[in-house]
């Protein structure tokens, strides 16, 4: 039998090295340079400090990122959880118009994975 909930853990990631270059290029990218312009590498962390003191000052935006966490929990409490994965990252692509992806798609026992549909 798989491990019980009690077993569940999060898989170690390093958001800095993997989430923080395609921010960066994506600013960049916007504004015609490239990853290696050290000038544009500099507007890049320039531009970082109003939007932090704006997302920090979102109440909202804390809220909603609160509710997803407890959601999280939640699901895991429930104890029929295999994986779950926060989704609000990260570009999707899709011919389809009506789809939309998911805060946390999720594993389950007695279900299949929510990515198989």
């Amino acid at each position: 039998m798989e491990g019980s909930n009690d077993d569940i853990r999060p898989i170690p990631r390093n958001p800095l090295r993997f989430d923080l270059l395609p921010l960066c290029a994506a600013h960049v990218e916007a504004r015609g340079g490239t990853l290696q312009d050290v000038d544009a590498q500099g507007d890049f962390l320039a531009s970082l400090g109003q939007p932090l003191t704006r997302a920090v000052a979102d109440s909202t935006l804390a809220r909603g990122l609160r509710a997803e966490v407890m959601f999280a929990a939640l699901v895991v409490s429930l104890g029929r959880i295999t994986l779950i994965k926060q989704e609000d990252v990260g570009t999707a692509w899709t011919t389809r118009r009506e789809l939309t992806v998911p805060d946390y798609p999720s594993c389950c026992r007695m279900a299949p994975c929510s990515w198989s549909r």
